[in-house]
């Protein structure tokens, strides 16, 4: 497959490939992709995304950070008390 891209377009993935993040061009392209997927089954707009970080962002500053296992436990709690909720 062949694709024309713009100057500036070209010039972002050199970068990313220089930068020894990524191997290849190809697999600039890929990450793109993945995370273009992600952001699509999450059906998310971008400003809904951007809006989401900053709201994390502030609650950090507001009130600190937790570790991940504790992240994910209080997750599930409050997904199993709203399923709860939603069928009574």
């Amino acid at each position: 497959m062949r694709l024309n891209l713009k100057p500036a377009t070209e010039q972002l993935i050199r970068q990313k490939v220089s930068s020894g993040r990524y191997s290849s061009p190809s697999h600039v392209i890929e990450a793109a992709l993945a995370t273009l997927e992600q952001e699509e089954q999450l059906q998310l707009e971008p400003d809904e995304i951007r809006r989401l970080i900053a709201e994390g962002e502030a609650s950090i500053k507001q009130h600190g950070t937790i570790d991940a296992d504790t992240a994910l436990r209080r997750r599930r709690q409050r997904r199993s008390a709203a399923t709860r909720s939603s069928k009574k």
